[in-house]
């Protein structure tokens, strides 16, 4: 694809394996202020070389795509930088540009066409520039037999069933799940960061997936590390500050809260006061934050 300057831009892929098994595809930086997800994507590249080149077997067919929305990535910036366009709001995409609707759909129609025939695709995204969380699966309600095949096996602290607005019905998970190709949404980190402790409990989890697919046999990993929180739309509580000011967390993601326990302070900065002492309401699993 041709930009409007007309730079070519493309979508790189790394293979590894026989092809004569199950097909495994990881899907990193559709948005393109989200890094954890190259980070994972050089782990997984960096054992397979060095899995392959000590002559052992990859029994079917393993594709890294780090970076799906390039341009995004380049700039640092989350959409498409021609139009500032979600590209995760382009799916399931367009042969040809048709309708006011132009290159992003296209782009987003051959990354959805190539990825159909798959048997399981992990969907990589770190949250936005504001909220820090800790790694979690995230399946709709409508395709939760697709955690029950493979969350538990990722090494992630939640798997988030929930119900959605009409929005996610043009996302990439989504139209996988949809026609019938298992997709994980893998949430984890800030935008513009690399979690590094998240990243490498990750990458033991796309070690076990691998393994339960039959790609990967005879290798070695750590144990998942625990059982995942199970959250569903009936479960989770979303805890508001009454004060303006910026927010200094307490507490970390991947931890449990107490009823009365102090998350984090509202402060002013002008005055040196602090505005509100935000405090839990529940006994919980905190597994998102604001980062400031």
């Amino acid at each position: 694809m041709k930009t409007p300057l007309q730079h070519k831009v493309g979508l790189f892929e790394s293979c590894f394996g026989d092809g004569a098994g199950k097909r495994f595809a990881l899907v990193s930086g559709i948005h393109g202020d989200e890094l954890d997800g190259l980070y994972l994507s050089y782990r997984l590249a960096q054992f397979l070389r060095d899995w392959e080149s000590s002559g052992n077997p990859i029994r079917g067919h393993i594709s890294l795509i780090p970076v799906a929305n390039p341009l995004a990535t380049a700039a640092t910036e989350r959409f498409w930088p021609f139009g500032q366009i979600d590209i995760n709001r382009c799916f399931p995409g367009l042969d040809a540009p048709r309708d006011g609707e132009g290159a992003p759909h296209v782009w987003a129609g051959a990354i959805f066409d190539h990825l159909k025939g798959f048997d399981l695709v992990v969907d990589v995204h770190s949250s936005n520039l504001f909220l820090r969380e800790c790694p979690q699966i995230r399946v709709l309600n409508k395709f939760r037999s697709v955690a029950d095949d493979y969350a538990e096996n990722a090494n992630v602290d939640v798997v988030w069933i929930h119900d959605a607005p009409t929005v996610i019905e043009t996302t990439l998970s989504y139209n996988l799940n949809a026609v019938g190709v298992p997709t994980l949404v893998l949430e984890m980190g800030v935008g513009l960061r690399i979690q590094k402790e998240f990243v490498d409990t990750v990458f033991e989890g796309m070690i076990h997936l691998l393994r339960k697919l039959g790609i990967l046999s005879g290798v070695s990993s750590r144990p998942i590390r625990k059982k995942p929180h199970y959250a569903t739309d009936r479960n989770v509580r979303y805890l508001n500050s009454g004060s303006g000011g910026f927010f200094v967390p307490d507490v970390s993601v991947g931890s449990g809260v107490h009823a009365g326990q102090q998350v984090g302070r509202i402060l002013d900065a002008l005055s040196g006061e602090v505005k509100e002492e935000v405090v839990s309401n529940w006994n919980g699993y905190l597994f998102t934050i604001r980062a400031h």
